[in-house]
């Protein structure tokens, strides 16, 4: 029995750490089925184990010797597998809904693909009125399924925002342009918001080989965008060091009323990225067409958004020798939101960033565990959900 109480013990141990090997439970906290001799005093016992720090009793099976637990696995002392009564313990596995797995649709030539289905972009129409400003490798001008007129745009020392022969374009920032404002012309692809109208202010800081810039670059970009006058800043990009001066400018500009978007990041672990983790930005995490958080997402306590980034179809510049491509990540996940943002705040003009914010996190579909979650922040973001409730609940 001493044997069988110690095994338990370290059981509880790995159970209630930050990963369990081999299964995709890896949450803090988690949780836990409690499984009790026969004859246990369920109650009593529960009554313990809500005592307990670092433990939460959710429900008592009285007729079935279990407790389902939330454990804290910063808090939770691994001896409370020795309780008398308990017999043993299971990870309390998630179910979810076995439906709403979303493909790509073929419309007469043009192709909608499943993120824009997945956020309701085709249910709500684009007012206009409204710029947003992509801070990547740049914008295939000339693009047939991209916008030539309402975008404009500036380089930050990584060559011509729409590539030039000796400053070739990296696919990503048209792949992101696309999904935000691909044309809806019967070819190609649609993109958020498909009328060709959004005002893009493009700021390329990445060359042609996509790599790195420093924190102070990406603060300019910002700034570069506030002053072209952008209504929100969608950064596919980040990295795990904070930057004072990059964070003063987002508090800044968020304070001016833009609205900031970034990625959470693809190490698909709990680490914070930047800028997405700072307060004024919003964090957006990835699903995959199953509506299901893809595997390399960061999970965090910053997460407040989350968006299709799994087999994005979407535009890539020319020079690539085609003109589609797919590709998956945060940084797919993060124009679905910025593009979304753009076409709900066209409908509701009158909003400040704040309230349009507040708007989205509100009538976002709520994935996961039941409210806010590390995962998947409030949900999936929805267009048409996010118009109704502002018409109930007016900006002031």
């Amino acid at each position: 029995m001493t044997f069988r109480k110690n095994v338990l013990a370290s059981a509880l141990a790995v159970a209630v750490g930050s990963v369990v090997a081999g299964n995709a439970v890896a949450a803090n906290p988690q949780r836990l089925v409690v499984n009790l001799t026969g004859g246990a005093d369920a109650a009593a016992i529960a009554a313990q184990l809500e005592a307990a720090p670092g433990v939460e009793v959710v429900r008592v099976f009285d007729d079935f010797n279990a407790i389902s637990v939330r454990v804290d696995a910063d808090v939770a002392d691994p001896s409370l597998a020795s309780l008398a009564g308990i017999k043993s313990y299971e990870l309390d596995a998630p179910r979810k809904v076995l439906a709403d797995s979303y493909e790509d649709v073929t419309d007469g030539g043009e192709t909608i693909p499943w993120g824009i289905q997945a956020v309701q972009a085709g249910d709500v129409s684009y007012m206009g009125g409204k710029k947003v400003c992509i801070v990547d490798t740049g914008y295939d001008l000339g693009h047939p399924d991209l916008q030539t007129v309402g975008v404009d745009g500036e380089d930050e020392g990584a060559g011509a925002w729409n590539g030039s022969a000796d400053a070739p374009l990296h696919y990503h920032g048209t792949h992101v342009a696309g999904t935000i404002a691909a044309i809806d012309d019967d070819d190609g692809v649609v993109g958020v918001v498909g009328d060709g109208t959004l005002d893009l202010h493009i700021v390329r800081v990445f060359d042609e080989g996509g790599g790195f810039v420093y924190a102070s670059d990406l603060a300019g970009a910002m700034l570069d965008c506030a002053a072209a006058g952008s209504d929100i800043i969608s950064m596919s990009l980040g990295s795990v060091v904070e930057s004072r001066v990059e964070r003063q400018v987002t508090h800044k500009l968020d304070r001016q009323g833009v609205l900031l978007i970034a990625a959470a990041g693809n190490d698909g672990n709990a680490t914070f990225s930047y800028p997405a983790s700072y307060d004024s930005v919003v964090s957006v995490a990835a699903v995959d067409n199953d509506l299901v958080h893809a595997g390399f997402s960061q999970r965090n306590a910053a997460v407040q958004l989350a968006g299709p980034g799994v087999d994005t179809v979407s535009t890539v510049p020319r020079s690539e020798g085609f003109l589609y491509g797919i590709a998956s990540g945060t940084s797919m996940a993060t124009p679905h939101v910025a593009g979304v943002a753009a076409l709900v705040w066209s409908n509701v003009p009158s909003c400040s960033n704040h309230e349009l914010l507040e708007a989205l996190d509100a009538s976002a579909r709520d994935l996961g565990t039941a409210g806010w979650d590390y995962r998947y922040g409030y949900g999936l973001v929805q267009a048409r959900a996010a118009v109704d409730y502002l018409a109930a609940n007016p900006c002031n």
